[in-house]
């Protein structure tokens, strides 16, 4: 009876180490870039600029909506996954631009898991959301130093 106790305790326990699925406000990054008096043209000139050097393999689009520059692309990071394979993880990056600032999104976190890494599926669990989210903030972080040292001009 003993070993049987103990035993249900063990998968009990054991089913407590598994994965904690992330919530979903955990599975995207927001950020707000402030640069007062800077003209929109000037920070898309810049942002572009940026995009080109850290995201050399990412493909963009741009459109305007009324006083609202729209850039939206795809990028890939990675982290790291069980065993210690690194793992790529494509995302969306939306960047809103108008005069004075920047609004960017990173969503739609897509690991691509296998031996080959030709199995997408969506990131959930949050140990793996936790370091894609640490990533997209450093991006985002080096995006704000970049504008804000840039010389960019009133």
């Amino acid at each position: 009876m003993r070993s049987l106790l103990a035993f249900g305790l063990l998968a009990v326990f054991a089913g407590c180490t598994t994965t904690m699925p992330a919530p979903s406000e955990d599975l995207e990054v927001r950020a707000l870039i402030e640069t007062p008096g800077v003209a929109r043209d000037d920070l898309s000139v810049k942002t572009i600029a940026w995009l080109l050097d850290k995201l050399p393999s990412a493909k963009f689009t741009l459109r305007d909506e009324d006083k609202t520059r729209v850039v939206t692309g795809t990028g890939r990071t990675e982290f790291t996954g069980k065993n210690g394979a690194l793992i790529p993880c494509d995302y969306t990056l939306t960047i809103e631009i108008e005069d004075g600032q920047e609004r960017l999104t990173f969503d739609n976190w897509i690991g691509q898991w296998g031996d080959l890494k030709d199995k997408p599926e969506p990131i959930t669990d949050d140990r793996y959301a936790a370091q894609v989210r640490a990533k997209l903030r450093a991006l985002a972080n080096g995006l704000e130093s970049y504008l804000k040292a840039s010389g960019t001009r009133r």
